[in-house]
């Protein structure tokens, strides 16, 4: 049976039912000649990177939305406690946070654990970051995840940087790489006085 409606989500992320397949990407546009100019200057396109909305289901209850974290950059991990490297990352989520500062970065981490007793260590000795809870799996749908971890990046204004599928040896230096690309560039720019 085939349904009709599919939605698209702001990650570009087509969620259906059964059958359905999203309509090929237009083409990206060409650069064109810059106004005025002689020398055949050309102007290349402006690239946008779409915003992620989305509203999280708390472990304790309740949702937080997404965009209550803008103007930090946003990891974003989507796994379970028996996932391989739960246990790692939480250790590299600890580190990273206190390399940068919980005001320039933010971290949440949803579980699709069935069982809250299974996150039961969490009420014990709660990390300094986010844990949101998606038993049912529909947040893991939207966005579209096929493997455990999956880790969205985040830049200042919700845009995805960076998506990581599935643990490898190599995700801890990926994920850092990924946010020191958006965390760095604006210290770059900045201007000091004396």
């Amino acid at each position: 049976m085939r349904l009709a409606g599919c939605v698209k989500t702001t990650l570009t992320v087509w969620v259906c039912a059964t059958g359905c397949r999203p309509a090929p990407a237009a083409a990206p546009p060409e650069p064109r000649e810059a106004p005025g100019s002689s020398d055949g200057g050309l102007i290349e396109p402006r690239r946008t990177v779409e915003v992620v909305e989305l509203s999280i289901p708390l472990f304790e209850g309740g949702v937080v939305e997404l965009a209550r974290f803008r103007g930090q950059v946003v990891v974003l991990e989507v796994s379970a406690s028996y996932a391989r490297g739960w246990t790692a990352m939480h250790r590299r989520y600890q580190d990273l946070l206190q390399a940068h500062g919980e005001d320039a970065l933010s971290v949440i981490t949803v579980a699709l654990d069935m069982d809250a007793g299974d996150l039961a260590a969490w009420e014990r000795d709660p990390p300094p970051f986010t844990l949101g809870w998606d038993p049912q799996g529909a947040l893991a749908a939207r966005l579209g995840v096929t493997s455990l971890p999956t880790v969205f990046v985040l830049d200042h204004e919700g845009g995805l940087v960076d998506e990581l599928k599935g643990w490898s040896d190599d995700l801890e230096t990926r994920l850092e790489s990924a946010v020191g690309s958006v965390l760095e560039p604006r210290a770059v720019g900045a201007v000091c006085s004396r």
